[in-house]
């Protein structure tokens, strides 16, 4: 039965790639060689060299899996992948090395293998710490342009609501009024995203409270009689003023 998943092709593709390669390096492995010229890690070598065919092969096949994958910085695949890549170049230079050279000796061949892995290991978990920790900071930037954007969407529908009930208003107390809510929900669409700067934490927390209190202020407004309306949107003016005054503080503090 044909698959029209793409990436079940891309791996089935793979699969035999991967299965022909090693085979391959066996069959060259032993034709290209007499046995009274093997080295003692003849079996060793062989295997080493499949398993860096695998490793090459895994990465490519982790690439095109389209499965949900944990969340990673964007240049951590490439980046892992030059470390494999790199890894087993330096493989099968000291295999072949090995062979070739210094057959008969296998002491310092394990020790330079072993030593090569280390650093390979070492080098890989930084690199996947640096991943962890940019990750992190990722995450942190999307949740504080997510609770910016929130913000931001507050003053749209209250901006909004306003200029949808407009008739109940005067005419001079609504221009005023949408006109300093357009200029707050302005002041936000150019702001950098809150949570970047741990200083400015006291003052986006009054800028959302103020937000908060705006809307309140917006809905009584709406509900209330003809008489008591210009009062209330007073004070949703006064509450937009204040957003306005607050953002400045913020980007004072954010540009220092």
């Amino acid at each position: 039965m044909r698959s029209d998943d793409p990436s079940r092709t891309g791996l089935s593709i793979l699969a035999t790639l991967w299965v022909l390669t090693c085979a391959l390096t066996i069959w060259l492995s032993l034709t290209l060689t007499t046995a009274a010229a093997r080295p003692s890690t003849f079996a060793f070598d062989v295997v080493i060299a499949c398993l860096l065919e695998t490793m090459v092969y895994g990465y490519f096949a982790f690439l095109i899996w389209r499965r949900p994958r944990p969340r990673v910085a964007g240049g951590f695949l490439p980046a892992v992948g030059v470390v494999l890549v790199a890894y087993a170049a330096v493989t099968a230079l000291l295999v072949l090395g090995h062979g070739l050279l210094s057959p008969g000796s296998s002491k310092w061949y394990f020790i330079a293998l072993a030593v090569e892995s280390l650093i390979f290991l070492v080098v890989l978990g930084a690199v996947l710490v640096l991943n962890t920790h940019k990750t992190a900071e990722d995450r942190q930037r999307v949740d504080s342009s997510v609770r910016t954007l929130r913000l931001e969407d507050q003053l749209s529908e209250a901006l909004h609501a306003l200029t949808t009930e407009g008739a109940k208003f005067e005419a001079n107390a609504l221009h005023d009024t949408a006109s300093a809510l357009r200029r707050a929900k302005e002041k936000f669409a150019y702001s950098m995203p809150f949570g970047h700067v741990e200083s400015a934490a006291d003052v986006e927390g009054d800028i959302a409270s103020e937000v908060s209190s705006l809307r309140d202020s917006l809905s009584r407004a709406l509900t209330e009689a003809k008489a008591d309306q210009a009062a209330v949107l007073t004070n949703v003016r006064r509450s937009a003023d204040r957003i306005l005054d607050l953002m400045a503080r913020r980007d004072r503090i954010v540009v220092r």
